[in-house]
């Protein structure tokens, strides 16, 4: 049961440090390396768009949906 605790505390922080990217530099990372990515300025004008309006009930279904839960922090902490 020990490694059930390790485990979410790795998520949380991996979580915490995906936060702090997108608070830092995370607009910024996706304009310069986005489309890599097939993300365009209007997708990231969308994306803000999308968490101002609804950002702390799409972060939280967000961290229940397996994939979207590894890419969730990054874009909810753009308008900060």
């Amino acid at each position: 049961m020990g490694g059930h605790r390790g485990g979410n505390h790795r998520l949380a922080r991996g979580a915490v440090i995906a936060y702090e990217v997108g608070r830092s530099a995370g607009r910024t990372i996706v304009e310069r390396w986005g489309k890599w990515l097939l993300l365009s300025t209007k997708d990231l004008d969308r994306a803000e768009s999308w968490f101002e309006r609804y950002g702390s009930a799409s972060v939280l279904i967000g961290r229940v949906i397996p994939v979207v839960r590894s890419f969730i922090s990054v874009p909810a902490a753009w308008p900060r």
